[in-house]
């Protein structure tokens, strides 16, 4: 079962130690550039703001959602969101734990935008932006340095008015 839960102290040193190994998949950022910092404590120094939610599969942390440049007059938030690499099918804990951030912040937080960043050469999270009825927003030509190399970037959005259960 998979469950999501606000994150205390004491878990940010496992997900810098993710960040460090490289023992993480990220699915969406919730910061342009994101790639470029070194681990979650410098990514919270650009966002003091930032919530971070632990996804939790049997009591144990698999991965990890970023909510941040939270604007409460036009009620957007913009998010990331991170799975530990493992045995089991990263997808498996996305997917659910997707729908259920979706539900939360538009149903029970009234947000009215969600927006998230993402590399254009990772089709298959494209494909699940998508498939949440998100909208591709623009396209950052060659605006992330990743591996060496420069990568394109999208910015997905989705609305309140769009989201459907």
């Amino acid at each position: 079962m998979i469950t999501l839960k606000l994150l205390d102290n004491c878990y940010v040193d496992t997900i810098v130690q993710w960040y460090r190994s490289g023992k993480y998949k990220e699915f969406f950022r919730g910061w342009p550039n994101q790639l470029e910092f070194p681990n979650v404590t410098t990514l919270y120094q650009l966002d003091p703001n930032s919530i971070f939610i632990g996804i939790f599969d049997n009591h144990c942390i698999r991965g990890l959602i970023t909510l941040g440049q939270i604007n409460p007059k036009v009620k957007s938030v913009v998010w990331g969101l991170m799975v530990q690499e493992g045995d089991y099918k990263r997808s498996a804990l996305a997917i659910p734990a997707a729908k259920q951030l979706l539900h939360y912040l538009f149903k029970e937080q009234n947000y009215n935008k969600l927006y998230s960043y993402t590399l254009a050469k990772d089709q298959h999270i494209v494909r699940l932006l998508e498939m949440y009825g998100f909208t591709r927003e623009a396209i950052l030509r060659e605006h992330c340095y990743f591996d060496g190399q420069l990568h394109t970037e999208y910015i997905y959005s989705i609305l309140k008015s769009e989201y459907k259960e």
